[in-house]
């Protein structure tokens, strides 16, 4: 089953706001809402992260489905250390 990932951007005020809420529900002894994604406070700052050799990285898990990081940088014939790298910044 594919899963999706959800990318928003959401200024910091935004997040700090979300943050307030959570925190004050939790204070209050209420469950905090849930909210699933991944956010940035920019599309600058998305494409920072999200380069295309990153963006290939993660394509290349999705469809291939390596065993191990060795197995990944095999098929995406990148040096080993550089797929780790990024993995981790992932």
């Amino acid at each position: 089953m594919a899963k999706t990932l959800t990318i928003k951007i959401k200024s910091v005020g935004e997040a700090l706001e979300g943050f307030r809420e959570t925190f004050t529900a939790l204070e209050a002894g209420r469950r905090a809402g849930r909210r699933e994604g991944v956010y940035f406070t920019s599309i600058e700052a998305a494409r920072n992260l999200l380069t295309p050799s990153r963006l290939a990285l993660l394509r290349a898990i999705r469809r291939k489905r390596p065993g191990s990081i060795y197995e990944l940088g095999k098929i995406l014939r990148r040096d080993l250390k550089n797929v780790q790298d990024d993995l981790r910044l992932l």
